[in-house]
């Protein structure tokens, strides 16, 4: 009889030990517990894209890296449209660009080559309609443009490095469809 009971017991303790690291697995899977400290966490995780999806497996940002030595995070709305673009060039120059609830591009900020700071205001084709830009060395200016995407008003304040007698001075420039000069105020 001592030796049928400690068949049981080694059968219940088996049992009981099983119960508890299955259930301890399907609490973690079945009710999202957190993850603890000892659980491994990679120290690294690579891909060229990752894609961050809703309840519903809709597609929400996207971080992706391109051959082309480009990088961006795309955000959509809850209804898949365009909803906020951050990249990074081939050139190494950052963009933050907004859309409009079509998804073309209607704004953008960025930094020029020359180190400038931009804010692009787009039309619906997504052709330049006004610029705000502040030099590297400090000149802010607004430029509006034309359909034809030709600087019609200039508003700014000339940098001091261009060697301009008028520096520092704000100034006011009109353009022609041809982009020359026709009223120039100091």
């Amino acid at each position: 009889m001592l030796k049928k009971d400690m068949r049981l017991w080694i059968w219940s303790v088996s049992c009981l030990a099983t119960g508890i690291v299955i259930g301890g697995a399907a609490n973690q899977v079945l009710l999202g517990q957190p993850a603890r400290a000892s659980d491994a966490i990679p120290e690294v995780v690579a891909a060229r894209t990752f894609q961050v999806v809703d309840e519903k497996g809709n597609v929400r940002a996207k971080l992706s890296a391109k051959p082309d030595g480009s990088a961006g995070l795309a955000i959509t709305t809850p209804e898949g449209k365009p909803g906020l673009m951050v990249a990074v060039g081939a050139d190494s120059r950052p963009v933050i660009g907004f859309p409009d609830s079509d998804g073309s591009l209607r704004a953008a900020i960025s930094i020029t080559d020359k180190s400038d700071l931009t804010f692009n205001v787009l039309d619906k084709d997504m052709n330049p309609a006004a610029a705000c830009v502040v030099s590297a060395t400090g000149g802010p200016a607004v430029n509006v443009l034309d359909k034809n995407s030709s600087m019609r008003v200039r508003l700014g304040i000339t940098d001091s490095s261009a060697g301009d007698p008028t520096a520092s001075n704000p100034n006011l420039l009109l353009f022609d469809k041809d982009e020359k000069g026709i009223y120039k105020a100091y």
